[in-house]
């Protein structure tokens, strides 16, 4: 009774930690995605003990809906470790992908949600011939992608958490060593559960396993709450880390330094409303990583601020000179691709918005 209890307390703490890290203050994409990911997990990891005390028979309108969200943890769990792990991480519309991927399985898993109530729990018994072959055979699609799909977008991360640079910190990082701890424990606890699944002769494994999926969910629980910039450390720690293994060499530093300055003083490349990371990195033939270690180390800005920061010194000047021409024709003229990123931004170099930059000057004059 006791296992049940825990299982439904880790389900309701990973609901908790979603919510945490929903009203997190902290704007970076990894609070958003980790609350998406952690409510996914509760509502799976609810279904999942459910299941293995034997009281999903109690509630047969529940049995089957949590394929789509067991789905859904691969694709966030991988774009939560790119958080993580990327220096510069910022949504793009590549990451849409994974999420439209979740969206157009769900739409084809609505047939299995919409079987009456009571077929679902003739099924639960074991008792397939209320529905067709092919039925049976499209609920059983859906059954493995919910444990393959997660698999994959794991086997995707690797990439991330394999880096032999960190791995190798974990012993003198605090927060990586806990983090890497606690992705084991999920990691393991994961195989076994899937192992118990699939062998008839080991299903006490899906009990072993849920309990340990549960016991990382509580420690997860217990970290944030005791120390709610854990994330943040983590990021911090890895940032530096990957920033240490990517760093060009200091003549390289130099040289980019030169090609930067030119390419914005000169040739004003930042009017280009097009220009990103990317392709300044490209144009200069570095990764986007050195790049933004370069602009970070030698002007203490990331490459959106010191962008904008051209871009409105350059509208500084054209309001000077042409103070009767429309915001939004000026906004266009500096690479800005609409009025309200104009206004954020003018705001934020300046303190002021363009309109009460305009004001201020007439009254000067």
């Amino acid at each position: 009774m006791w296992i049940e209890l825990y299982g439904y307390a880790s389900a309701l703490c990973a609901a908790l930690i979603g919510i945490m890290l929903a009203v997190s203050r902290r704007k970076h994409p990894t609070f958003k995605i980790g609350s998406f990911l952690f409510v996914s997990i509760s509502i799976w990891l609810l279904q999942l003990h459910l299941f293995t005390s034997g009281k999903l028979i109690h509630f047969p309108e529940f049995i089957f809906l949590h394929i789509p969200f067991a789905i859904c943890t691969g694709p966030l769990f991988y774009l939560l470790i790119q958080s993580i792990f990327k220096i510069e991480y910022l949504w793009e519309r590549s990451q849409w992908l994974h999420i439209v991927f979740v969206m157009i399985l769900t739409l084809f898993f609505l047939p299995i949600a919409w079987i009456p109530t009571q077929d679902k729990l003739e099924l639960f018994r074991k008792n397939v011939t209320v529905i067709s072959p092919f039925f049976k055979s499209y609920i059983l699609f859906f059954l493995s992608i919910s444990y393959i799909i997660p698999g994959i977008y794991i086997a995707f991360s690797f990439r991330f958490l394999f880096n032999l640079k960190i791995l190798s910190s974990a012993g003198k990082e605090k927060s990586i060593f806990v983090f890497y701890l606690i992705l084991s424990v999920f990691a393991l606890s994961k195989f076994v559960t899937f192992i118990g699944f699939l062998s008839e002769g080991f299903g006490f494994l899906k009990k072993v396993g849920a309990f340990g999926f549960s016991t990382g969910v509580f420690l997860i629980f217990i970290l944030l709450a005791r120390y709610p910039d854990f994330l943040d450390l983590l990021r911090r720690g890895i940032r530096e880390i990957r920033r240490q293994q990517n760093r060009i060499s200091s003549d390289q530093t130099v040289s980019t330094l030169e090609k930067i300055r030119n390419l914005f003083e000169v040739e004003k490349i930042y009017l280009d409303e097009d220009l990103s990371l990317k392709t300044l990195a490209y144009k200069l033939s570095l990764r986007p990583d050195q790049l933004s270690q370069v602009i970070n180390d030698s002007y203490g800005k990331n490459f959106n601020r010191f962008l904008n920061n051209h871009r409105i010194r350059e509208a500084i000047r054209i309001l000077k000179d042409e103070p009767d021409l429309k915001i939004i024709h000026v906004a266009m003229r500096c690479g800005f691709n609409s009025k309200s990123s104009f206004n954020e931004s003018f705001r934020r170099e300046t303190g002021i918005t363009p309109t009460e930059y305009l004001k201020k000057k007439s009254m000067e004059s």
